[in-house]
This record gives structure tokens, sequence and C-alpha cells, in this order.
């Protein structure tokens, strides 16, 4: 996750601390870089291509181009020893898991939905004008409650839980798009919250009969002999909008466990879903007083963005396994790029940068701004072919901020990182502003009372010890991993891979640009907040 907001804020605030590469790897020959590899596979792996092993392409693509731009690479691993400071955090991955799993259900219910209810369409233009109305009236029968708005739950969202660095909790100045989907094609969210509810681990199912249980014609014919098909008809549509107002209520219902009543609003429908209930009620509505052929061209833009988000949710239950992990490092290894995996309880970022500070290597080669929080020079985008790196260094940042060492490392943790929650209210500028003035998260507690913690005090307090314990200690570095250096290509061998994968052809194309669908988790915010680095 990294630090909370920590980008945006410089982007805005401290444009120049953010060095493009236009040039890319280019910029970069002779260099040496160590790659955050647990991360990079992430983004490999969820990147939109429709093949297996995107992930295997991804850095195969990659250690080409480092290779073709002189550039040197070591890729640093997580071990299997899990850092027990981490363990909210793994909690929350959890929990949101659970409930992405939860949201892919509800929206395959309304894609499978508005396909059904495509059908039915198709068969109702074939019919006559008094036909129509015949169902019309039926339906009118049918459905005493025709779709508002205000039946569409609100979205609630706990900010703090925000999975991804970049997505900070709005100050009342700010004007932050907060949605948290992974920023898909059509709605530019992002990826997810962290909620609670009691059974998410299956698709949420309602009792409602598909439209092949009603033996529809593909045509009428205008005899009174066919209002029974009508009846079939009109009774079809009724169920499929009562399906909608069932997963419309049910979603609202569907709250966290949390004790906290301050919390009771948060739901488990997001941002994007919830657009898409409002638009699907909108049509219901159109739909229930007579249908047209206007709304077969608003059913199918429906439709249309219902699978784009649907696809979205299966990409990201789909988890990389330690299969997927296995198959990039062979990939790599035959490339020539060495890796290692982190012992104890250090993560990749921390040992990439303990490499970098202690001379080993030039950058490291992340997403995680928690590189910055350690003084580290970090490169980012690398996975974006078309666009420029981005050159941070960790120690510039804290030079431009006029910080001590450990006041930057308080404000850091002040944002909210892996070990620390971050306060109510209190974003970039404003914790900025109290570390200067009071040097200390202690001191800030003490005087600005109108920001408690979430937690109490001393819970806050000790989560604050373990996250300063973490990034005032970096990893030691084993002799195996100080003579590691990048080696030649087994062009055969990476051949043989590429086959075995079926990547063959895709190695011949060179415009896969699989950053697509991930290019709101990291960059594209809108980080609006005052200038503070003065």
């Amino acid at each position: 996750m990294g630090v909370l907001g920590l980008t945006p804020f410089l982007t805005k605030a401290c444009p120049s601390v953010i060095k493009q590469l236009p040039e890319r790897l280019r910029a970069l020959s002779g260099k040496t870089v160590v790659i955050d590899g647990t991360l990079i596979t992430q983004r490999f792996h969820y990147a939109p291509l429709p093949h297996q092993y995107r992930h295997v392409l991804g850095w195969y693509r990659l250690a080409q181009e480092l290779r073709d731009n002189g550039v040197n690479a070591i890729c640093v691993f997580d071990g299997k020893e899990r850092n027990l400071a981490k363990a909210r955090e793994v909690a929350r991955r959890r929990e949101v898991q659970r409930v992405t799993i939860a949201r892919g259900g509800v929206e395959k219910e309304r894609l499978g939905r508005l396909q059904q209810l495509a059908a039915l369409l198709s068969t109702f233009e074939s019919l006559t004008q008094p036909q129509r109305e015949r169902i019309a009236e039926i339906i009118s029968t049918n459905i005493l409650d025709l779709p508002d708005e205000s039946q569409v739950p609100v979205v609630g969202y706990h900010p703090q839980d925000f999975p991804n660095d970049d997505m900070q909790e709005a100050e009342p100045e700010a004007n932050i798009d907060l949605d948290f989907e992974i920023r898909d094609e059509l709605f530019g969210g992002r990826q997810e919250t962290s909620l609670s509810w009691t059974s998410a681990d299956d698709p949420i199912q309602h009792d409602i009969p598909n439209i092949s249980d009603y033996n529809l014609p593909e045509t009428f014919e205008s005899t009174s002999s066919d209002f029974d098909n009508f009846d079939n008809f009109a009774n079809a549509l009724s169920l499929l909008y009562s399906q909608y107002r069932l997963g419309t209520s049910t979603l609202a219902s569907l709250s966290p466990g949390a004790p906290d009543a301050s919390l009771s609003s948060e739901i488990l429908m997001s941002k994007s879903q919830h657009r898409l209930a409002q638009s699907e009620g909108q049509l219901w509505k159109q739909l229930l007083a007579l249908p047209g052929s206007k709304d077969n061209l608003e059913l199918s833009e429906l439709t249309k963005q219902s699978e784009i988000l649907s696809l979205s949710y299966d990409r990201r239950i789909d988890s990389p396994t330690p299969q997927t992990y296995a198959e990039c490092k062979s990939i790599m290894s035959a490339m020539g790029i060495p890796s290692v995996d982190t012992t104890g309880p250090f993560e990749a970022e921390a040992l990439a940068s303990s490499l970098v500070l202690n001379g080993y290597a030039d950058y490291v080669v992340s997403e995680d701004t928690d590189v910055l929080v350690y003084q580290a020079p970090l490169l980012r985008n690398i996975t974006n072919r078309t666009g420029p790196l981005l050159a941070i260094s960790g120690a510039e940042v804290r030079k431009v901020l006029k910080l001590s060492r450990a006041s930057y490392i308080d404000f850091n943790i002040l944002l909210g990182t892996d070990f620390s929650e971050r306060i109510k209210n209190v974003g970039p500028a404003r914790a900025l502003k109290f570390i200067r003035e009071y040097k200390t998260i202690e001191g800030v507690i003490e005087h600005e009372t109108k920001y408690p913690p979430r937690v109490t005090r001393d819970a806050y307090l000790q989560q604050v010890a373990t996250a300063r314990k973490v990034f005032k200690t970096l990893p030691p570095i084993p002799e195996s991993v100080k003579n590691l250096r990048m080696g030649g290509v087994e062009k055969e061998l990476v051949r043989e891979m590429l086959q075995v994968f079926g990547l063959g052809r895709s190695v011949e194309v060179d415009d896969w640009d699989y950053q697509a669908a991930l290019a709101g988790n990291y960059f594209n915010d809108d980080p609006s907040t005052t200038s503070a680095c003065m």
C-alpha cells in the first residue's frame, strides 16, 4: 500500500521532487536497479490482457527493455515470513477480497438480468401497438412501486482503508475523487474499500426464475388466444424488475459489523455499482411505462458497462498464486535477471531500499512509497511502456519538506501506512502543518484534540511505535545478495518457455500496454491540496 496520499500531495505541492525520464530506461544506461518483484508481478497479473500467462509476458518484455537499454537489474520478492507488524493490514486485505467477491456476485447477477431483459425486448419489438399496450396494462397491475432514485442506497466508505498509497482522505478544501474501484475502461474508479458483512464468501443469489422458464414465442400473432403469452411476457418482465428491487434492498442492508455506530452508513455497493443501479432504475422506470426502441439502446449501453465492471471484479478476485511468482522467477532467470526472497520480517521494498542506500544499486523500482520513507530513490511507472518513468528521491523529499529525519518519518506515519491508521480529517497538508509545529505525533495528539485517532490513544501510539521501528530499521544484506549480478540470456530456454506458456506470437507484438487497466491505481488521483513546500 505505501503511504496514503503521499504521491498526489507531492505532485501538487512539491512537483520539483518528481522527475520525469521521457527516454525511460535509456536515461539509466549503466545503472543498476532493484525491482520489487512482488508488486510488479501483481501489476502484470491484474492487467486486462486475456492471457493466462500475462505475468510471464510482462516480465519477459520488461527484462528485454532493461537489456536493450543497458540497465542492470536484480529482483527482490517477499519471503514466506510475514511482518507481524502488518497483521492489521493483512486482515484488511482479506476483508477487501471478501467484499470484492460479493460485489462481483452482485454484478454478475445484474449482467444476467440485463441480458435476459434484452431477450424480452427483442420479442417486444415484433408486437403491434395494441399488444404493447396490453402488456403495459398487465405490468401496471403487477407492479405498484416504480423505482425512484431515493430508493438506491447511498455509497458509504471508510477512506482510512483505501488500499492504494495515492488514495487520500479528502480535507474540506480538497476536490479529490475518492472512488475506490479499480480504474477500468468505463468508470475511472479505484480498487476497493474495506467493509465487513455476514455472508460475503459466496455471491448473493436471489430465487428469481430465469426468462427461459416462460416458453415465450419468438413472435406474437394478433389473436385473442395469445393473451396468455402476453401474461407470460409481462410476468417475466415483472419478475426481472423484482430481482432488481431485491438486489438494491439487499445491498442497502449489508453494513459492516464494526461496533462503531458512526460506520453504520457504510454499505457494500461501490460508487461504480451505485451509478449502474441508478441508471438501471431509470431504465426500469421507462420500461414499465411502455418499452420502446430507445430503451434497447440504453439497455445495450448499460449491459456493456455492467460487463466491463463484472470483468474487472473477476480480475481482482483471481489473485496471484505461489505458482504465478515461480513462473515469473523462471522467465527472469532465463533472461539473466537474478532474484532473491527476503528473510525474516522484512519485505521486498525494505531490502531493495537497503541495497540502494548501501551502494549496491542506484534505484528501487516499485510503486510502494514506503521506499521514500526509507529515503531511497524510487522509480515508478516502469510497467507503462508508453509513458515516462518517474524518479523520486526520498532524501530530496525530506529536504524540500524541511523536516528532520525523525519528523519526516512521523509525517509519513501520520498520513497512514500499512502499520498505522490515518487520523480522520488529517490529510497531507494538515499533517505537514502539524508536524512542522509540534515535531512529533505525540505532540500533535496532545495539542490537536479536534483530531483524535480512530482507536484509543494508547493503541494508536503503539501503532506509531511499530511503524517508527519499521522505517528506522533497514534489513541487513546477506553476502549472497551482495554478489548478485545480471547474467546472459539463455535464448533457447527462453524460446522454449514462451512456447510452453503459449506466448510465442505475443512476444512479436510491441503495442501491448499492460498498464491500461491500472492507470488509476497509483497516478491518476486529482491531488487538490494546498501548496505546503515553502
